[in-house]
């Protein structure tokens, strides 16, 4: 697990150092696709409020082209993060490949027949295009996990503060599955 964490270190400094940029915009794509469920949650009660009320036609009109408008513009910007990013993906795969290239190049002249050093160079290369997915595939699981983690509190909170009774429906739920589950598999 050090050596792994030691790698991953390098890997996201040497990108910081290089591509900036990279991290700014997976931060923004991950802020992106934090607030885009919540553009429903927010705005749809307010739609089915005025249909159910006052049925105001201009106030739908406005409700659904905000609705519509933010989810397009969110998913625009995911869409160009996206792209960028894979962009930013490409370049920090060949700079890294480049590297392993100096780094091969650099070797001592009886290391190129030895099969072990052969076989670590090797498994860079196939662990940084393969196995990871690069710094693109190791950031990617960093920051999905830290934007469900902001979504799931954020769904928690609206939960509690506009219906509890279903977050404590929810609770018990958790609680009983976990138990069927645990006396299954027991």
């Amino acid at each position: 697990m050090h050596k792994i964490l030691a790698v991953i270190k390098v890997l996201f400094k040497t990108t910081i150092r290089k591509y900036p940029g990279f991290f700014i915009l997976k931060i923004i794509r991950m802020a992106v696709s934090i607030v885009m469920p919540f553009i429903a949650v927010f705005i749809s009660p307010m739609i089915v409020d005025e249909i159910v009320g006052a049925r105001d036609i201009k106030k739908l009109i406005v409700l659904a082209a905000v609705l519509i408008g933010s989810e397009a513009v969110c998913q625009i910007i995911n869409d160009m993060c996206n792209n960028f990013i894979n962009r930013y993906s490409n370049r920090i795969d060949k700079y890294f490949s480049i590297l392993i290239g100096r780094h091969v190049m650099e070797l001592d002249f009886q290391l190129t027949e030895d099969k072990e050093a052969l076989e670590q160079i090797e498994k860079a290369r196939t662990g940084m295009e393969w196995y990871s997915g690069g710094v693109h595939g190791i950031s990617d699981q960093f920051f999905y996990f830290f934007g469900n983690l902001f979504k799931a509190i954020g769904f928690i909170t609206v939960i509690a503060l506009k219906a509890p009774v279903l977050l404590l429906v929810m609770v018990i739920y958790t609680f009983l599955n976990a138990l069927f589950v645990l006396k299954i598999n027991n």
